[in-house]
């Protein structure tokens, strides 16, 4: 998992292409606004992920940003969490460096988002 490759993908079949990336600061509103549909959509590809990895029985929509992914069962054990950077990873086509991941980086789809958005 440890790496420098934080290449990201361009083409994505899901539609969500290159949605871990940020315009360069300076951009304005309309910068601020691509990096905003960017994030969004980089939430709702987590959403999926969490729930289809930790088979919550609830759909991607019923988890908002800030609702705390440890009380859905998300990084209780080191194994489902490892599993579960490893698809972020390959969804993504970013390397994290398993020591930047700590529980606040899991608390929620937000701070999950935003890690990734802070590795290119």
């Amino acid at each position: 998992m440890q790496g420098q490759d934080l290449g990201l993908q361009d083409s994505r079949e899901d539609g969500i292409s290159g949605c871990a990336s940020k315009k360069p600061s300076g951009q304005g509103l309309e910068g601020e606004t691509q990096v905003t549909v960017r994030k969004e959509a980089l939430e709702e590809k987590i959403r999926q992920l969490v729930v289809s990895k930790f088979d919550l029985g609830i759909e991607p929509r019923d988890i908002s940003a800030q609702q705390s992914l440890i009380e859905l069962g998300v990084g209780v054990d080191s194994v489902s969490t490892l599993e579960f950077i490893m698809e972020l990873e390959e969804e993504f086509g970013i390397s994290i460096d398993e020591s930047e991941v700590n529980p606040e980086v899991l608390e929620t789809v937000e701070s999950l988002s935003e890690f990734i958005l802070s590795l290119e």
